[in-house]
Protein backbone atom coordinates (compact mmCIF):
# COMPACT_ATOMS: atom_id res chain seq x y z
CA UNK A 1 0.00 0.00 0.00
CA UNK A 2 1.34 3.09 -0.94
CA UNK A 3 2.53 5.94 2.10
CA UNK A 4 0.10 9.23 1.45
CA UNK A 5 1.78 11.74 0.05
CA UNK A 6 4.01 14.22 2.75
CA UNK A 7 2.87 17.72 2.60
CA UNK A 8 5.28 19.86 0.34
CA UNK A 9 6.45 23.37 1.59
CA UNK A 10 5.38 25.99 -0.57
CA UNK A 11 4.14 24.07 -3.54
CA UNK A 12 2.39 26.30 -6.42
CA UNK A 13 -0.89 25.51 -7.60
CA UNK A 14 -1.10 26.87 -11.35
CA UNK A 15 -5.21 27.10 -12.06
CA UNK A 16 -5.25 27.16 -16.00
CA UNK A 17 -9.02 28.50 -17.29
CA UNK A 18 -8.79 30.91 -20.39
CA UNK A 19 -5.20 30.38 -20.68
CA UNK A 20 -4.13 27.10 -21.96
CA UNK A 21 -0.71 27.69 -22.93
CA UNK A 22 3.02 27.62 -21.22
CA UNK A 23 4.43 30.71 -23.24
CA UNK A 24 3.45 34.36 -22.52
CA UNK A 25 2.08 32.53 -19.07
CA UNK A 26 3.05 34.86 -16.27
CA UNK A 27 1.59 32.89 -13.56
CA UNK A 28 3.54 29.94 -14.63
CA UNK A 29 6.55 31.50 -14.74
CA UNK A 30 6.16 33.68 -11.84
CA UNK A 31 4.71 30.19 -9.31
CA UNK A 32 8.10 28.15 -11.17
CA UNK A 33 10.28 31.16 -9.50
CA UNK A 34 8.65 30.20 -5.73
CA UNK A 35 8.55 26.55 -5.43
CA UNK A 36 7.89 23.33 -6.74
CA UNK A 37 4.59 23.62 -9.00
CA UNK A 38 1.84 21.85 -10.03
CA UNK A 39 -1.30 22.95 -12.73
CA UNK A 40 -4.74 22.05 -12.49
CA UNK A 41 -7.32 22.64 -14.90
CA UNK A 42 -11.07 22.73 -13.59
CA UNK A 43 -14.29 21.11 -15.20
CA UNK A 44 -17.01 22.77 -13.78
CA UNK A 45 -20.29 21.69 -13.81
CA UNK A 46 -22.22 24.91 -12.95
CA UNK A 47 -20.02 26.68 -15.50
CA UNK A 48 -20.84 24.12 -18.13
CA UNK A 49 -24.31 23.88 -17.59
CA UNK A 50 -24.88 27.45 -19.46
CA UNK A 51 -26.40 27.32 -22.59
CA UNK A 52 -23.74 29.19 -24.44
CA UNK A 53 -21.83 26.38 -23.66
CA UNK A 54 -21.36 23.41 -26.50
CA UNK A 55 -19.54 20.00 -27.34
CA UNK A 56 -17.62 21.57 -29.87
CA UNK A 57 -16.33 24.49 -27.43
CA UNK A 58 -15.22 21.17 -25.19
CA UNK A 59 -13.25 18.99 -27.61
CA UNK A 60 -11.57 22.23 -28.52
CA UNK A 61 -10.66 22.84 -25.13
CA UNK A 62 -9.61 19.17 -24.73
CA UNK A 63 -7.34 19.09 -27.63
CA UNK A 64 -5.61 22.29 -26.41
CA UNK A 65 -5.78 20.26 -23.13
CA UNK A 66 -3.60 17.43 -24.64
CA UNK A 67 -0.85 19.60 -25.74
CA UNK A 68 -0.91 21.78 -22.44
CA UNK A 69 -0.63 18.71 -20.37
CA UNK A 70 2.54 17.24 -22.94
CA UNK A 71 4.38 21.18 -22.96
CA UNK A 72 4.00 21.21 -19.19
CA UNK A 73 5.08 17.56 -18.94
CA UNK A 74 8.29 18.47 -20.87
CA UNK A 75 9.15 21.24 -18.34
CA UNK A 76 8.87 18.87 -15.25
CA UNK A 77 5.01 19.68 -14.08
CA UNK A 78 1.75 17.57 -13.79
CA UNK A 79 -1.47 18.95 -15.05
CA UNK A 80 -4.24 17.82 -12.59
CA UNK A 81 -8.00 17.23 -14.48
CA UNK A 82 -10.58 17.69 -12.01
CA UNK A 83 -14.27 18.04 -12.39
CA UNK A 84 -16.60 19.33 -9.59
CA UNK A 85 -17.55 22.76 -7.95
CA UNK A 86 -13.80 24.92 -7.48
CA UNK A 87 -14.03 25.35 -4.05
CA UNK A 88 -14.43 22.00 -3.36
CA UNK A 89 -12.09 20.87 -5.39
CA UNK A 90 -9.30 23.68 -3.96
CA UNK A 91 -10.43 22.44 -0.73
CA UNK A 92 -9.67 18.47 -1.48
CA UNK A 93 -6.42 19.43 -3.01
CA UNK A 94 -5.10 21.90 -0.28
CA UNK A 95 -5.32 19.12 2.45
CA UNK A 96 -3.19 17.02 0.06
CA UNK A 97 -0.64 19.31 -1.20
CA UNK A 98 -0.74 21.77 1.31
CA UNK A 99 -0.13 24.35 -1.68
CA UNK A 100 0.54 27.84 0.01
CA UNK A 101 -0.36 29.89 -3.34
CA UNK A 102 -2.60 29.49 -6.13
CA UNK A 103 -1.70 31.55 -9.68
CA UNK A 104 -4.08 32.27 -12.15
CA UNK A 105 -4.92 34.67 -14.57
CA UNK A 106 -7.47 37.74 -14.08
CA UNK A 107 -10.93 35.84 -15.84
CA UNK A 108 -13.61 37.69 -17.26
CA UNK A 109 -16.33 36.11 -17.21
CA UNK A 110 -20.30 36.14 -16.96
CA UNK A 111 -21.95 36.57 -13.26
CA UNK A 112 -21.25 32.59 -12.33
CA UNK A 113 -17.78 32.76 -12.70
CA UNK A 114 -18.04 36.24 -11.33
CA UNK A 115 -19.65 34.56 -8.58
CA UNK A 116 -17.17 31.29 -8.09
CA UNK A 117 -14.27 33.93 -7.79
CA UNK A 118 -15.69 34.96 -5.09
CA UNK A 119 -16.27 32.29 -3.37
CA UNK A 120 -12.80 30.90 -3.99
CA UNK A 121 -11.73 34.22 -2.65
CA UNK A 122 -13.30 34.28 0.59
CA UNK A 123 -11.91 30.07 0.86
CA UNK A 124 -8.24 31.25 0.11
CA UNK A 125 -8.32 34.07 2.97
CA UNK A 126 -9.93 31.51 5.28
CA UNK A 127 -7.38 28.41 4.53
CA UNK A 128 -4.24 31.09 4.71
CA UNK A 129 -3.51 30.68 0.56
CA UNK A 130 -2.24 33.58 -1.14
CA UNK A 131 -4.44 33.53 -4.87
CA UNK A 132 -2.74 35.72 -7.02
CA UNK A 133 -4.50 37.05 -9.95
CA UNK A 134 -2.54 38.75 -12.80
CA UNK A 135 -4.33 40.63 -15.78
CA UNK A 136 -4.61 38.75 -19.07
CA UNK A 137 -4.79 41.30 -22.26
CA UNK A 138 -6.15 44.93 -21.53
CA UNK A 139 -8.59 44.77 -19.22
CA UNK A 140 -8.35 46.91 -15.71
CA UNK A 141 -9.18 45.86 -12.81
CA UNK A 142 -10.16 48.02 -10.99
CA UNK A 143 -11.33 50.21 -13.92
CA UNK A 144 -11.35 53.83 -12.74
CA UNK A 145 -12.60 55.53 -15.76
CA UNK A 146 -12.21 55.18 -19.77
CA UNK A 147 -9.97 58.11 -20.19
CA UNK A 148 -6.47 57.37 -21.58
CA UNK A 149 -8.31 53.21 -21.75
CA UNK A 150 -6.64 53.07 -25.37
CA UNK A 151 -3.12 54.18 -24.65
CA UNK A 152 -3.02 52.08 -21.53
CA UNK A 153 -3.88 48.78 -23.49
CA UNK A 154 -1.06 49.29 -25.89
CA UNK A 155 1.45 50.16 -22.82
CA UNK A 156 0.32 46.75 -21.00
CA UNK A 157 -0.51 44.87 -23.52
CA UNK A 158 2.69 45.81 -25.61
CA UNK A 159 4.83 44.61 -22.87
CA UNK A 160 7.83 42.12 -23.51
CA UNK A 161 6.11 38.59 -23.73
CA UNK A 162 7.27 36.23 -21.25
CA UNK A 163 9.37 33.06 -22.23
CA UNK A 164 8.40 29.43 -20.91
CA UNK A 165 10.15 28.29 -18.14
CA UNK A 166 13.04 26.35 -19.29
CA UNK A 167 12.57 23.93 -16.46
CA UNK A 168 10.58 23.90 -13.65
CA UNK A 169 10.31 22.33 -10.16
CA UNK A 170 7.24 20.20 -10.55
CA UNK A 171 5.54 19.27 -7.20
CA UNK A 172 4.60 15.47 -6.19
CA UNK A 173 1.22 15.10 -7.11
CA UNK A 174 -1.30 13.83 -5.23
CA UNK A 175 -2.42 9.47 -4.82
CA UNK A 176 -3.99 8.70 -7.87
CA UNK A 177 -4.45 9.53 -11.15
CA UNK A 178 -3.58 12.42 -12.82
CA UNK A 179 -7.00 12.72 -14.22
CA UNK A 180 -8.60 12.22 -17.78
CA UNK A 181 -9.63 14.41 -20.18
CA UNK A 182 -13.70 14.20 -20.08
CA UNK A 183 -15.89 13.78 -23.05
CA UNK A 184 -18.75 16.47 -23.02
CA UNK A 185 -21.31 13.57 -23.05
CA UNK A 186 -20.08 13.26 -19.75
CA UNK A 187 -20.27 16.34 -18.54
CA UNK A 188 -24.21 16.54 -19.98
CA UNK A 189 -22.73 18.90 -22.57
CA UNK A 190 -24.94 18.60 -25.93
CA UNK A 191 -23.69 19.54 -29.26
CA UNK A 192 -25.17 21.64 -32.42
CA UNK A 193 -25.10 19.25 -35.40
CA UNK A 194 -21.38 20.00 -36.75
CA UNK A 195 -19.66 20.11 -40.00
CA UNK A 196 -16.40 21.00 -39.36
CA UNK A 197 -14.62 23.29 -36.96
CA UNK A 198 -10.84 24.48 -35.79
CA UNK A 199 -8.29 22.41 -33.78
CA UNK A 200 -7.58 23.38 -30.88
CA UNK A 201 -3.99 23.94 -29.25
CA UNK A 202 -0.61 26.25 -29.42
CA UNK A 203 0.17 24.60 -32.55
CA UNK A 204 -2.52 25.12 -34.05
CA UNK A 205 -2.93 28.70 -32.81
CA UNK A 206 0.59 29.66 -34.46
CA UNK A 207 0.36 28.09 -37.41
CA UNK A 208 -2.92 30.14 -38.26
CA UNK A 209 -1.97 33.05 -37.14
CA UNK A 210 1.46 32.27 -39.82
CA UNK A 211 -0.62 31.53 -42.63
CA UNK A 212 -2.93 35.34 -41.68
CA UNK A 213 0.35 37.14 -41.82
CA UNK A 214 2.34 35.79 -44.43
CA UNK A 215 -0.79 35.20 -46.84
CA UNK A 216 -4.66 34.62 -46.03
CA UNK A 217 -4.70 38.63 -44.45
CA UNK A 218 -3.19 40.60 -47.41
CA UNK A 219 -6.76 41.65 -47.80
CA UNK A 220 -8.03 41.53 -44.49
CA UNK A 221 -9.68 44.91 -44.18
CA UNK A 222 -12.32 44.13 -47.53
CA UNK A 223 -12.41 40.77 -47.07
CA UNK A 224 -13.94 40.71 -43.51
CA UNK A 225 -17.25 42.56 -44.35
CA UNK A 226 -18.46 38.98 -46.39
CA UNK A 227 -18.77 35.48 -45.09
CA UNK A 228 -17.48 34.00 -48.28
CA UNK A 229 -14.21 35.92 -47.86
CA UNK A 230 -13.84 36.34 -44.41
CA UNK A 231 -13.78 32.64 -44.53
CA UNK A 232 -10.29 32.42 -45.39
CA UNK A 233 -9.11 36.40 -44.97
CA UNK A 234 -10.23 36.55 -41.55
CA UNK A 235 -7.45 35.84 -39.27
CA UNK A 236 -9.11 32.92 -37.74
CA UNK A 237 -7.41 33.20 -34.00
CA UNK A 238 -10.57 33.79 -32.55
CA UNK A 239 -11.05 30.66 -30.53
CA UNK A 240 -7.37 31.14 -29.80
CA UNK A 241 -7.63 33.91 -28.44
CA UNK A 242 -10.83 32.89 -26.20
CA UNK A 243 -9.21 29.79 -24.84
CA UNK A 244 -6.25 31.03 -24.37
CA UNK A 245 -4.15 29.03 -26.49
CA UNK A 246 -2.46 32.80 -27.91
CA UNK A 247 -2.69 35.46 -25.79
CA UNK A 248 -3.56 39.14 -26.78
CA UNK A 249 0.64 40.05 -26.07
CA UNK A 250 1.79 37.57 -28.39
CA UNK A 251 -1.32 38.77 -31.45
CA UNK A 252 -0.20 41.85 -30.58
CA UNK A 253 3.92 41.98 -31.21
CA UNK A 254 3.06 39.11 -34.12
CA UNK A 255 1.36 42.26 -35.33
CA UNK A 256 3.83 44.77 -34.84
CA UNK A 257 6.69 42.22 -36.31
CA UNK A 258 4.44 42.09 -39.50
CA UNK A 259 3.91 45.77 -39.59
CA UNK A 260 7.68 46.29 -39.62
CA UNK A 261 8.66 43.57 -42.36
CA UNK A 262 6.31 45.45 -44.76
CA UNK A 263 7.09 49.02 -43.91
CA UNK A 264 11.04 47.95 -43.82
CA UNK A 265 9.94 45.90 -47.50
CA UNK A 266 8.33 49.55 -48.58
CA UNK A 267 11.26 51.51 -47.79
CA UNK A 268 13.71 49.34 -49.06
CA UNK A 269 11.71 49.49 -52.51
CA UNK A 270 10.94 45.51 -52.85
CA UNK A 271 7.92 44.94 -53.94
CA UNK A 272 5.01 45.02 -51.77
CA UNK A 273 1.26 44.78 -52.00
CA UNK A 274 -0.38 47.97 -50.50
CA UNK A 275 -3.30 46.51 -49.23
CA UNK A 276 -0.71 44.70 -45.99
CA UNK A 277 -0.58 48.46 -44.37
CA UNK A 278 -4.29 49.00 -44.37
CA UNK A 279 -5.32 45.23 -43.34
CA UNK A 280 -2.55 45.12 -40.69
CA UNK A 281 -3.97 48.76 -38.74
CA UNK A 282 -7.13 46.99 -39.22
CA UNK A 283 -6.36 43.75 -37.02
CA UNK A 284 -4.22 45.50 -34.85
CA UNK A 285 -7.58 48.34 -34.23
CA UNK A 286 -9.41 45.24 -33.53
CA UNK A 287 -7.30 43.82 -30.88
CA UNK A 288 -7.84 46.74 -28.90
CA UNK A 289 -11.38 46.32 -29.32
CA UNK A 290 -11.66 43.17 -28.32
CA UNK A 291 -10.27 44.16 -24.88
CA UNK A 292 -12.64 47.26 -24.80
CA UNK A 293 -15.60 45.12 -24.82
CA UNK A 294 -14.55 42.51 -22.38
CA UNK A 295 -13.70 45.51 -20.37
CA UNK A 296 -17.69 45.96 -20.38
CA UNK A 297 -18.08 42.59 -18.77
CA UNK A 298 -15.18 43.07 -16.40
CA UNK A 299 -17.75 46.20 -14.94
CA UNK A 300 -20.71 45.20 -15.68
CA UNK A 301 -20.65 41.59 -14.64
CA UNK A 302 -24.39 40.84 -15.41
CA UNK A 303 -23.81 41.68 -19.06
CA UNK A 304 -25.49 38.44 -19.76
CA UNK A 305 -28.94 39.13 -18.23
CA UNK A 306 -29.56 42.82 -17.86
CA UNK A 307 -29.38 46.08 -19.99
CA UNK A 308 -26.16 47.74 -19.51
CA UNK A 309 -28.52 51.19 -20.34
CA UNK A 310 -31.54 50.51 -17.42
CA UNK A 311 -34.26 52.77 -19.51
CA UNK A 312 -33.86 49.91 -22.04
CA UNK A 313 -34.83 46.88 -19.72
CA UNK A 314 -38.50 46.10 -21.43
CA UNK A 315 -37.23 46.58 -25.07
CA UNK A 316 -38.68 43.34 -26.63
CA UNK A 317 -37.82 41.71 -23.34
CA UNK A 318 -39.97 38.45 -22.70
CA UNK A 319 -41.65 38.71 -25.96
CA UNK A 320 -42.62 35.39 -27.12
CA UNK A 321 -43.12 34.44 -30.66
CA UNK A 322 -42.33 30.45 -30.70
CA UNK A 323 -43.23 30.50 -34.52
CA UNK A 324 -40.68 33.15 -35.18
CA UNK A 325 -38.26 31.63 -32.75
CA UNK A 326 -38.75 28.31 -34.20
CA UNK A 327 -37.93 29.48 -37.82
CA UNK A 328 -34.62 31.57 -36.87
CA UNK A 329 -33.36 28.83 -34.69
CA UNK A 330 -33.80 26.57 -37.91
CA UNK A 331 -32.02 29.00 -40.72
CA UNK A 332 -35.43 28.70 -41.84
CA UNK A 333 -37.07 32.58 -41.71
CA UNK A 334 -37.29 32.99 -45.80
CA UNK A 335 -34.34 35.43 -45.81
CA UNK A 336 -31.86 33.63 -47.98
CA UNK A 337 -28.54 35.39 -46.27
CA UNK A 338 -30.19 35.23 -42.55
CA UNK A 339 -30.52 31.48 -42.99
CA UNK A 340 -27.04 30.93 -44.93
CA UNK A 341 -24.92 32.61 -42.00
CA UNK A 342 -27.28 30.62 -39.27
CA UNK A 343 -27.00 27.09 -40.77
CA UNK A 344 -23.02 28.22 -41.32
CA UNK A 345 -22.41 29.14 -37.72
CA UNK A 346 -24.64 26.20 -36.29
CA UNK A 347 -22.48 23.82 -38.73
CA UNK A 348 -18.81 25.36 -38.24
CA UNK A 349 -18.79 27.20 -35.10
CA UNK A 350 -17.43 30.89 -37.15
CA UNK A 351 -18.78 33.45 -39.12
CA UNK A 352 -17.43 37.03 -40.11
CA UNK A 353 -18.25 39.80 -37.80
CA UNK A 354 -20.66 41.84 -39.62
CA UNK A 355 -22.81 38.86 -40.09
CA UNK A 356 -22.83 38.17 -36.50
CA UNK A 357 -23.65 41.57 -35.97
CA UNK A 358 -26.47 41.39 -38.40
CA UNK A 359 -28.11 38.03 -37.15
CA UNK A 360 -28.50 39.49 -34.02
CA UNK A 361 -29.75 43.03 -35.59
CA UNK A 362 -32.11 41.69 -37.73
CA UNK A 363 -33.51 38.75 -34.81
CA UNK A 364 -34.12 41.99 -32.27
CA UNK A 365 -35.14 45.01 -34.67
CA UNK A 366 -36.60 42.70 -38.00
CA UNK A 367 -38.26 39.21 -35.97
CA UNK A 368 -39.01 41.12 -32.53
CA UNK A 369 -37.44 38.38 -30.71
CA UNK A 370 -35.64 38.74 -26.91
CA UNK A 371 -32.25 39.30 -27.04
CA UNK A 372 -31.41 37.40 -24.06
CA UNK A 373 -32.08 33.48 -26.14
CA UNK A 374 -30.66 35.19 -29.43
CA UNK A 375 -27.41 36.05 -27.77
CA UNK A 376 -27.35 32.16 -25.81
CA UNK A 377 -28.53 30.15 -29.33
CA UNK A 378 -25.41 32.02 -31.15
CA UNK A 379 -23.12 32.20 -27.92
CA UNK A 380 -23.29 27.72 -28.41
CA UNK A 381 -23.04 28.35 -31.77
CA UNK A 382 -19.92 30.29 -31.82
CA UNK A 383 -16.82 28.07 -31.13
CA UNK A 384 -14.61 31.26 -30.07
CA UNK A 385 -17.59 32.41 -27.58
CA UNK A 386 -16.03 34.80 -25.64
CA UNK A 387 -18.54 35.80 -22.98
CA UNK A 388 -17.41 39.82 -22.75
CA UNK A 389 -16.89 40.72 -26.39
CA UNK A 390 -20.64 38.54 -26.93
CA UNK A 391 -22.28 40.18 -25.08
CA UNK A 392 -21.17 43.56 -25.50
CA UNK A 393 -21.97 42.80 -29.29
CA UNK A 394 -25.59 41.23 -28.79
CA UNK A 395 -26.72 44.21 -26.25
CA UNK A 396 -24.72 46.76 -28.82
CA UNK A 397 -26.72 45.57 -32.14
CA UNK A 398 -29.87 44.82 -29.95
CA UNK A 399 -29.77 48.66 -29.43
CA UNK A 400 -29.79 48.55 -25.41
CA UNK A 401 -26.52 50.20 -24.62
CA UNK A 402 -27.88 53.45 -25.85
CA UNK A 403 -24.88 55.25 -26.94
CA UNK A 404 -24.70 53.69 -30.35
CA UNK A 405 -26.66 54.40 -33.43
CA UNK A 406 -28.73 51.20 -33.59
CA UNK A 407 -28.11 49.49 -36.85
CA UNK A 408 -30.94 48.15 -39.01
CA UNK A 409 -30.02 45.78 -42.05
CA UNK A 410 -32.04 45.06 -44.91
CA UNK A 411 -31.52 41.22 -45.11
CA UNK A 412 -31.70 41.31 -49.28
CA UNK A 413 -29.33 44.19 -49.78
CA UNK A 414 -27.07 42.70 -47.32
CA UNK A 415 -27.29 39.57 -49.38
CA UNK A 416 -27.17 41.30 -52.91
CA UNK A 417 -23.55 42.97 -51.25
CA UNK A 418 -22.15 40.96 -49.23
CA UNK A 419 -22.95 37.75 -51.89
CA UNK A 420 -23.76 38.91 -55.25
CA UNK A 421 -23.41 35.66 -57.27
CA UNK A 422 -24.95 33.86 -54.39
CA UNK A 423 -22.20 31.20 -53.74
CA UNK A 424 -22.70 31.34 -50.51
CA UNK A 425 -26.53 30.93 -50.20
CA UNK A 426 -26.27 28.03 -52.36
CA UNK A 427 -23.35 26.39 -50.31
CA UNK A 428 -25.48 26.65 -46.98
CA UNK A 429 -28.97 26.41 -48.28
CA UNK A 430 -29.20 24.12 -51.46
CA UNK A 431 -33.16 24.71 -51.83
CA UNK A 432 -32.10 27.67 -53.96
CA UNK A 433 -29.20 25.73 -55.31
CA UNK A 434 -31.18 25.90 -58.54
CA UNK A 435 -32.33 29.75 -58.98
CA UNK A 436 -30.40 31.91 -60.85
CA UNK A 437 -29.45 35.87 -59.61
CA UNK A 438 -31.05 38.12 -58.51
CA UNK A 439 -34.20 35.30 -57.45
CA UNK A 440 -31.31 33.66 -55.24
CA UNK A 441 -31.65 36.75 -52.98
CA UNK A 442 -35.35 37.19 -53.66
CA UNK A 443 -36.89 33.80 -54.24
CA UNK A 444 -40.64 34.59 -53.29
CA UNK A 445 -39.98 37.38 -56.31
CA UNK A 446 -39.13 34.31 -58.97
CA UNK A 447 -41.48 34.29 -61.96
CA UNK A 448 -43.97 31.70 -62.43
CA UNK A 449 -42.82 30.26 -65.40
CA UNK A 450 -39.02 30.43 -64.25
CA UNK A 451 -40.14 28.55 -61.28
CA UNK A 452 -42.22 25.75 -63.02
CA UNK A 453 -39.30 25.24 -65.04
CA UNK A 454 -37.02 25.08 -61.82
CA UNK A 455 -39.72 22.75 -60.43
CA UNK A 456 -39.20 25.24 -57.54
CA UNK A 457 -42.40 26.88 -55.28
CA UNK A 458 -41.62 29.07 -52.89
CA UNK A 459 -43.40 28.29 -49.39
CA UNK A 460 -43.37 24.67 -50.39
CA UNK A 461 -39.46 23.90 -51.16
CA UNK A 462 -38.15 27.44 -49.24
CA UNK A 463 -40.35 29.19 -46.44
CA UNK A 464 -41.84 32.56 -47.49
CA UNK A 465 -40.42 35.81 -45.71
CA UNK A 466 -40.88 35.47 -41.81
CA UNK A 467 -42.38 38.75 -41.50
CA UNK A 468 -42.32 42.24 -44.02
CA UNK A 469 -39.11 43.97 -42.75
CA UNK A 470 -40.61 47.56 -43.65
CA UNK A 471 -43.12 47.04 -41.00
CA UNK A 472 -41.43 45.45 -38.11
CA UNK A 473 -38.66 47.59 -38.68
CA UNK A 474 -40.79 50.76 -38.92
CA UNK A 475 -42.67 49.68 -35.40
CA UNK A 476 -38.86 49.31 -33.89
CA UNK A 477 -37.97 52.58 -34.65
CA UNK A 478 -41.43 54.15 -33.20
CA UNK A 479 -40.67 52.25 -30.27
CA UNK A 480 -36.97 53.80 -29.92
CA UNK A 481 -38.18 57.44 -30.96
CA UNK A 482 -40.99 56.96 -28.01
CA UNK A 483 -38.35 55.84 -25.65
CA UNK A 484 -35.98 58.51 -26.30
CA UNK A 485 -38.34 61.38 -25.70
CA UNK A 486 -37.87 60.71 -21.96
CA UNK A 487 -35.39 62.87 -20.65
CA UNK A 488 -34.20 60.10 -18.27
CA UNK A 489 -33.38 58.38 -21.17
CA UNK A 490 -30.56 60.49 -21.77
CA UNK A 491 -29.37 61.01 -18.51
CA UNK A 492 -29.13 57.33 -18.06
CA UNK A 493 -27.21 57.52 -21.59
CA UNK A 494 -25.32 59.74 -20.25
CA UNK A 495 -23.86 57.99 -17.47
CA UNK A 496 -23.49 54.93 -19.64
CA UNK A 497 -20.81 57.12 -21.72
CA UNK A 498 -18.64 57.99 -19.21
CA UNK A 499 -18.35 54.35 -17.51
CA UNK A 500 -18.35 51.87 -20.54
CA UNK A 501 -18.12 54.13 -23.91
CA UNK A 502 -14.73 54.11 -26.07
CA UNK A 503 -13.30 57.28 -26.24
CA UNK A 504 -9.49 58.72 -26.40
CA UNK A 505 -8.51 61.78 -24.16
CA UNK A 506 -6.82 64.44 -26.40
CA UNK A 507 -3.42 65.10 -25.65
CA UNK A 508 -1.98 67.21 -22.85
CA UNK A 509 -1.71 70.34 -24.85
CA UNK A 510 -5.37 70.29 -26.03
CA UNK A 511 -6.75 69.44 -22.93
Amino acid sequence: MDEPTPRQADVQLVWFKRDLRVRDHLPLTQAARRGPVIGLYLYEPRLLDAPEVDAAQLLFINESLAELRAALGALGVQLLLRVGRAVEVLGALHTQLGFTHIWSHLEVGVWESFQRDRAVARWARAAGVRWVELPQGGVRRPNPDRDDWAADWERVVGQPMIPAPARAVGARPPPGPLGALVEPAALGVGALARVERQPGGEAAAWETLRTFFTARGVNYRADMASPLSGWTGCSRLSPHLAFGTLSARQALHATWRREGQVDRARRAGEPVDPRWEASLRSFHKRLRWRCHFMQRLEDFPTLDREPIHAGYAELRAGLHRPARWAAFARGETGFPFIDACLRCVLATGWLNFRARAMLVSVATWTFHLDWRPVGQLLGRAFLDYEPGIHWAQVQMQAGLVGINTPRLYNPTKQAEDQDPEGVFIKRWVPELSRLPVPFVHRPWETPPLLALSLGFQAGRDYPLPLVDPRQTQQESRAELSELRADPAIWRESARVLARHGSRRRPPPRWR
